[in-house]
C-alpha cells in the first residue's frame, strides 16, 4: 500500500476545518465582499446540514461527501464574516471625519509607556470624541508619543498605564518609515486596529483620572517585580536587557545592536517568547507535578496547576500571538492527557490557529504568528526524517545532530517567509542554533530559579553571577559568528508570488522526501 506523503491530513481533522476558514478570511480581506453574501452562504450551508438526515439512506451514502462541502462552506462564510466585523477601517474613516472640526479627545492608556530616544510611546484607546454639538463614543486605537522632560523640569508629569487623558491636538494618520518597498509599518498597525498617532507635549494633555482592572495591575506588579530581581542580581546593561526579554518578553532595555546580531545569525527566536519557552516551562511543570500523579482525588489538580501557570506566564509575557498559540496548543495537550487520549500535535496546532483566528482573524498577517506556526509545523513533520538521514554512536555527536535536525526541520517551512519579510538568510544558522538554543534554555531555567530564590540574597547573587556569565558567553558567541565573512546572505528580496512558488516547490520536494523516508 503506498505511503501518503502527508498523512497528517487524516491524523489532524482540524486542518480540514482550518483550510476553508482561512480561505474565507483571505478572500474577504482582498475582495471586501458585502457581508450579506456571507450570511446567505452560511444560512444555505446550515440548511443543507439540517436537510441531509432527511434524505433516503441510499441517497445519503451516495452523496455523503456533500456534508463536508456544507461544513466547508459554513466555515468559509464564518471566516469572511469575522474578517468583515473585525475590520477597523470603517471606524477609522468615521473617526477621521468626526475630527475634521475642533474636538476634545478622551483616551485611556492601554499599556505601560516604552522609552524611545526622544519620547515615550504607548497605545491608547479612544473613549470619546467631543465637538461643540456632537459626541462620538469610541473611535479605535492610536499611538501616542509623549515628550520627554527637559533638563531641570521638576513639574514634568509622566502618564502611566490606565490613565485617562484629555487633549485637543489633531490626530495624524500612522506613517511609514524607511525606504519604499521596506516594511509596511502603516499596514502592520492597521492589522492591529491602529490608524492614528499623535505627539503630545507636557502642556498638550490633562490627566483626568485612572481606569485599571485588578488582573492588569497584578500582571504589571509581577512584571515590575521580575525586572527588579533581574536588575538587582544580574550585572551589565546588555545582560539585563537580554534576561528581561528572554524571561518575560520585556524589550525596552534590549540593546539594538545585540538584537541585530541575533537576527543576522538566525537565532532571534530565542529572544522572542515563543513555543520554545512555553515548552520548557511545560516540561518543568510536569516534572514538578509528578508527586500528584498518585492522588486519585486530585486528578484535575495537576492540569489546573499546569494550565494556570502557563496562562499566567503567557499574559505576563504580553499575550503576543506566538505566545497565545503555544498556550492554546499546550492547553489542548494537557486536557488530552487528562482524559487519557492520545493527541496529535499537528491537530493541536491547527486547533490553536483556528481558535486564535476566531478571536482575531487579522493575526493571520502577523509575521510572528506565521513564523511560529511554520517553524513548529516543520519540526513536527520533518524532524524525524531529517534525524534518520544519519546515525552517530557517540552520545554527544548524536545529541548535536538531534539539535541540528530540529533546526533544519524548522527552516524548511520558514525559509520562504524569512526571505520575503527579512530579505536575508543566515548561512550559519546550524552552528548558531547549536550554541544559542541550549544556552538560552539554561538561562531561562536559571532565571526561574533566580526568581524562586530571590528572597535569599546570597544565593540569588550566586545564581545571578552564573546567569550573567552564560548571557555574556551567548552574546559574545553570536557577535563573533556574525563577524565571519558571508555569515549572512543579504539582499534576497522576493515577491508574494515568488514566495508562493517557493512554498509549492518546498511542498513538492517535501512530499517526495517524506514518501521515500516512510515517515
Amino acid at each position: 500500500m503506498p505511503i501518503s506523503p502527508f498523512p497528517f491530513w487524516k491524523e489532524a481533522p482540524f486542518i480540514r476545518l482550518l483550510a476553508p476558514f482561512v480561505a474565507g478570511i483571505i478572500l474577504q480581506w482582498y475582495l471586501k465582499t458585502p457581508v450579506a453574501a456571507w450570511w446567505t452562504g452560511a444560512c444555505m450551508a446550515i440548511s443543507g446540514l439540517f436537510a441531509y438526515p432527511f434524505f433516503h439512506l441510499y441517497s445519503q451514502y451516495r452523496i455523503r461527501w456533500i456534508n463536508g462541502v456544507f461544513i466547508a462552506g459554513l466555515l468559509f462564510s464564518l471566516g469572511a464574516m469575522l474578517t468583515h466585523y473585525k475590520d477597523s477601517a470603517p471606524l477609522a474613516v468615521q473617526t477621521a471625519s468626526f475630527c475634521q472640526e475642533q474636538v476634545t479627545i478622551t483616551v485611556i492608556i492601554e499599556e505601560p509607556l516604552s522609552e524611545k530616544p526622544a519620547s515615550f510611546k504607548t497605545i491608547a484607546s479612544i473613549s470619546a470624541i467631543r465637538s461643540r454639538n456632537r459626541i462620538m463614543n469610541g473611535g479605535g486605537k492610536l499611538l501616542i508619543y509623549f515628550s520627554k522632560p527637559k533638563p531641570g523640569d521638576s513639574a514634568y508629569t509622566k502618564p502611566s498605564y490606565g490613565d485617562v487623558i484629555v487633549f485637543r491636538k489633531p490626530l495624524q494618520a500612522v506613517k511609514n518609515f524607511g525606504a519604499a518597498g521596506s516594511f509596511d509599518y502603516r499596514q502592520y498597525c492597521a492589522f492591529a486596529g491602529i490608524h492614528f498617532q499623535v505627539y503630545l507635549g507636557q502642556k498638550d494633555f490633562l490627566i483626568s483620572g485612572s481606569r485599571t482592572v485588578w488582573l492588569s495591575n497584578l500582571l504589571l506588579y509581577l512584571r515590575d517585580w521580575v525586572i527588579e530581581v533581574i536588575r538587582k542580581n544580574i550585572g551589565g546593561k546588555k545582560e539585563q536587557g537580554l534576561a528581561e526579554a528572554l524571561l518575560i518578553g520585556y524589550k525596552d532595555d534590549l540593546d539594538k545592536s545585540l538584537m541585530q546580531s541575533y537576527s543576522n545569525t538566525g537565532v532571534v527566536h530565542v529572544i522572542a517568547i515563543s513555543g520554545l519557552h512555553l515548552g520548557l516551562i511545560y516540561a518543568l511543570l510536569r516534572y514538578l507535578c509528578i508527586p500528584l500523579a498518585g492522588l486519585k482525588k486530585a486528578r484535575w489538580l495537576k492540569p489546573a496547576i499546569i494550565l494556570s501557570a502557563l496562562w499566567l506566564f503567557s499574559l505576563l509575557a504580553g499575550g503576543a500571538p506566538s505566545v497565545l498559540r503555544s498556550a492554546v496548543m499546550f492547553s489542548f495537550m494537557v486536557m488530552g492527557e487528562t482524559i487519557s487520549r492520545k493527541t496529535s500535535i499537528i491537530n493541536n496546532l491547527a486547533a490553536s490557529a483556528f481558535f486564535l483566528l476566531c478571536y482575531n482573524p487579522y493575526w493571520l498577517w502577523d509575521t510572528g504568528f506565521q513564523l511560529s506556526y511554520a517553524a513548529l509545523a516543520g519540526i513536527v513533520l520533518f524532524r524525524k526524517p531529517v534525524y534518520r538521514l544519519t546515525a552517530f554512536r557517540n552520545i554527544i555527536l548524536d545529541t548535536v545532530w538531534q539539535l541540528n535536525a530540529v533546526t533544519i526541520a524548522a527552516q524548511v517551512l520558514t525559509l520562504p517567509l524569512t526571505l520575503f519579510y527579512f530579505h536575508q538568510f543566515p548561512i550559519l544558522f546550524m552552528v548558531t542554533n547549536c550554541i544559542a538554543v541550549p544556552l538560552s534554555s539554561l538561562i531561562l531555567m536559571g532565571e526561574l530559579l533566580l526568581c524562586t530564590v530571590s528572597w535569599t540574597a546570597p544565593v540569588a547573587r550566586v545564581v545571578g553571577w552564573a546567569l550573567q556569565g552564560m548571557i555574556q558567553l551567548m552574546n559574545a558567541s553570536m557577535a563573533h559568528l556574525e563577524a565571519i565573512p558571508f555569515s549572512v546572505w543579504k539582499n534576497l528580496s522576493i515577491s508574494v508570488e515568488q514566495a508562493i512558488l517557493l512554498y509549492a516547490i518546498v511542498f513538492t520536494i517535501s512530499g517526495i522526501f517524506l514518501q521515500k523516508t516512510g515517515r
